[in-house]
C-alpha cells in the first residue's frame, strides 16, 4: 500500500504530464504493448483507430503503432499482434507482424 501511495505522490501536480494508458498486453519475451489513450489521432473524431507504444524487454520504447478502426487486440506475442474484427457480420481472426519502418 505504501508503494502505491508513493507512486501517486510522485505524480502530484504533474497530472497533465502523466500518460493515459488503456489496455496492456505482455509478450513472453518481456515486450509490452500499451494502448495510449492520450495519443489518439483526434479525440473529437471517432475514427476507432488506436495508438500503441511497444516497450522492449529493457523497458525502453521500441516503437509506436496505430491499429485500424474495428480491430480488437486479443493477444500480443512479439512480433505479432493477434486480433479480431467484424467483416460482413462475421468475426474474423487476424494476425499482424510488427516491422520496423
Amino acid at each position: 500500500m505504501l508503494a502505491a501511495i508513493e507512486r501517486s505522490a510522485r505524480w502530484a501536480g504533474k497530472a497533465d504530464h502523466r500518460p493515459v494508458l488503456g489496455r496492456i498486453w505482455a509478450s513472453r519475451d518481456g515486450s509490452i504493448l500499451v494502448e495510449r489513450l492520450d495519443l489518439a489521432p483526434d479525440p473529437f473524431a471517432d475514427t476507432g483507430r488506436k495508438r500503441w507504444d511497444i516497450l522492449g524487454p529493457d523497458g525502453r520504447i521500441a516503437g509506436t503503432l496505430e491499429t485500424p478502426a474495428g480491430l480488437t487486440v486479443r493477444a500480443f506475442e512479439w512480433p505479432h499482434i493477434h486480433a479480431t474484427r467484424l467483416v460482413d457480420d462475421q468475426l474474423q481472426a487476424v494476425r499482424f507482424r510488427i516491422t520496423r519502418g
